[in-house]
């Protein structure tokens, strides 16, 4: 498992952190992420909290459901499905992480 993966699965895990623990490992992995939540108003970060959680779930539903999204799932190739699987994993732990990063500093975790 790499590093990448490792923090998904951590972000994923949300229960089992803290805001502020979560918040942090997040900020590691997307610092440019930290310097534009911080310009934003509470407003903004609120809409974009919301925004990922969106985000989260249209993808989890991807997951759940492929057909839903990739009309052609049955045909495509184990390594394609694989694929996609892979990245819409990687887009909700990248989503996770935004999430965690505005409530951060929603929170504030960071100043």
């Amino acid at each position: 498992m790499g590093v990448e993966e490792a923090l998904g699965s951590l972000l994923a895990a949300r229960g089992a952190a803290t805001l502020a623990e979560r918040a942090a490992a997040a900020g590691a992995r997307y610092p440019k992420q930290v310097e534009q939540a911080l310009r934003m108003t509470p407003q903004q970060l609120q809409k974009s909290v919301g925004s990922f959680t969106e985000n989260i779930a249209k993808h989890q539903g991807y997951l759940k459901n492929p057909q839903s999204h990739v009309p052609n799932w049955n045909q495509l190739s184990p390594q394609h499905q694989q694929n996609l699987i892979h990245h819409w994993n990687n887009d909700i732990a990248r989503a996770e992480g935004y999430r965690d990063i505005a409530e951060g500093v929603l929170g504030g975790v960071f100043k």
